[in-house]
Formats: structure tokens, C-alpha cells, sequence
């Protein structure tokens, strides 16, 4: 499936901030983008707020100083204004719907979702709606030249905003999964087995494994492996003086070489070459 986007003009934009049926909270921009490998945006600040929904596969975002994981089920708010960062993990890329919105009371979108700029995700679960009103809206979104096609597209746009205020905040797989993936995040460097985990989800393996998969598009350790690279790519840029193999060791890779096969595997280059591409060293 390809990836989807569309947005309004400035004329479009101004028509509807202007009018008073729409001038409260109406879209700006919207998109999907299935299986979104590679898709990386760094140090952004945007004049709109951005509503994101995972639909699959996980990604990470770093807004007001602070990283925050997503995974299939969560809906995000980046708030404008704010410099945000963020990307898709390459092994279980992230497919998202999305929208940047705007408008006098678009701040308060935020509060409604239960959201706030320093814990901006939240797990919603399965929220097939959000996903068919942003596609509609994109599909749509371009066609909006006259007053009455304006105010449906808001109107379904509201709609979208009022299935994520409403959807579940805790699935009932979410909790036990929710342990796992804290645990595997917070203690990454460590070895960790299918019984660890499945102990801390209070799960059998076979459960565990059936569900992870379900949810995230990949095994448990196949999941810790992604997460431990993606770290190791953070830190060869972060700590651009820190030794390879000590990068390894901190990752949870004492042998450097098996460190840089791994590497090389979720990211395409090896740990030095990713370096030297990053910081033109």
C-alpha cells in the first residue's frame, strides 16, 4: 500500500481560520503511511499541533526533552510549538494515520485525549475508525473550495478526535504487555529470556509470544534486539567519542563483533560506517 498525504493551501487555510464555523478546530494536513521504514524526522517545530495514530509496528518520538515509545494501539499529540523528533523502529516499522490541525481551540485537544505535553502517548487500542476517518479526510481534504464541503470535512475531522477520547484506555492485553515492554526498554542491556518475560506478564510463552506478535509484528527477542540497536544508533552519534565496543558492551553486547553483525542487520551499515554518516567524520 502506498503512503497517502494531502494538505490544504494557504488560501484554503485562511478560509477556513476565518470563517466561524470552521475557525475553531479544523485539519490541515493528513496522511497514512503503512510500514513507514525509514520514515525519520529530526529537531521539527511546527506552526500546527499533530495528531498520530498506530495502527502497527512501533517508533519512538522525543518531544520536551523527553523520549517516549509508541506501539500499535497508542495515539499521540505533538503540541505546536514544541520541537519534537521522532522515527520509526526498522525492524517493526510503524503504520500511522495522521493529522496536523489547527484553529482557536485546537489547544484543547490535548486535555480531551487525556494527554499532556510531557506524557503526550497513550494506549487506545484497536481504532479502526481513526484510521478510515483520516483516510477519508486525505482523500478529501484537497476538494474543499466551498463553504458546505468545508464543514463536513471538520466535521469528520471532530469525529476522528471524539473516537480517540472515547476508545478504551486499557485493553485487557495491554497491561501485562505493557509490563513487558517496560521492562524490556528499561532494562535492555540486561539477558532476558521468553520465561522472564512471560513471568512478568503473568503469561505462558506460548501466550506471550502469540500476542507480542499480534500486537507488535515481532517476536519478544527479536523485539529487544530492535530495541538495543536502535539505542547503539542513539549513543554512536550522542557519545560520538564513546568506543564501539564500549557502545556494544552498554547495549547488552559484550562481543563487539556480534555487535556489529547485529547492527549492520537492523540498520544497514555497520556500527563505525553509521557513525561516519551521521557526524561526516
Amino acid at each position: 500500500m502506498k503512503w497517502l498525504f494531502a494538505g490544504l493551501s494557504p488560501g484554503q487555510i485562511s478560509m477556513l481560520r476565518e470563517d466561524p464555523l470552521t475557525g475553531s478546530l479544523f485539519p490541515v494536513a493528513t496522511g497514512y503511511f503503512p510500514s513507514a521504514r525509514g520514515h525519520v524526522l529530526t529537531d521539527r517545530c511546527c506552526d500546527e499541533h499533530v495528531l498520530i495514530y498506530c495502527e502497527r509496528g512501533t517508533g519512538w518520538v522525543n518531544v520536551a526533552s523527553r523520549q517516549h515509545e509508541v506501539h500499535a494501539g497508542d495515539v499521540l499529540v505533538l503540541p505546536a510549538g514544541l520541537q519534537h523528533s521522532f522515527a520509526a523502529y526498522p525492524r517493526a516499522p510503524w503504520s500511522i494515520a495522521w493529522a496536523h490541525y489547527s484553529g482557536s481551540a485546537s489547544g484543547g485537544v490535548l486535555g480531551l485525549l487525556g494527554l499532556t505535553a510531557q506524557a503526550p502517548v497513550r494506549q487506545m487500542g484497536n481504532a479502526s475508525q481513526v484510521v478510515r476517518g483520516i483516510r477519508d479526510i486525505t482523500e478529501k481534504i484537497t476538494f474543499t473550495a466551498e463553504r458546505s464541503s468545508a464543514f463536513a470535512l471538520c466535521a469528520r475531522f471532530i469525529a476522528v478526535l471524539e473516537a480517540c477520547a472515547n476508545a478504551d484506555r486499557a485493553p485487557l492485553q495491554a497491561l501485562p504487555l505493557r509490563r513487558v515492554l517496560k521492562l524490556l526498554h528499561e532494562h535492555s542491556a540486561d539477558d532476558h529470556t521468553l520465561d522472564d518475560m512471560a513471568r512478568v506478564a503473568g503469561w505462558s510463552t506460548s501466550h506471550l509470544t502469540r500476542v507480542f506478535r499480534q500486537k507488535m509484528g515481532i517476536a519478544p527477542l527479536g523485539y529487544l534486539q530492535q530495541v538495543r540497536v536502535q539505542r547503539a544508533a542513539q549513543m554512536l552519534i550522542i557519545e560520538a567519542k564513546m568506543p564501539i565496543s564500549e557502545i556494544a558492551i552498554r547495549v547488552g553486547y559484550p562481543d563487539a563483533y556480534y555487535f556489529s553483525r547485529i547492527f549492520r542487520k537492523g540498520m544497514g551499515l555497520a556500527p563505525r560506517e553509521y557513525r561516519q554518516a551521521h557526524l561526516g567524520r
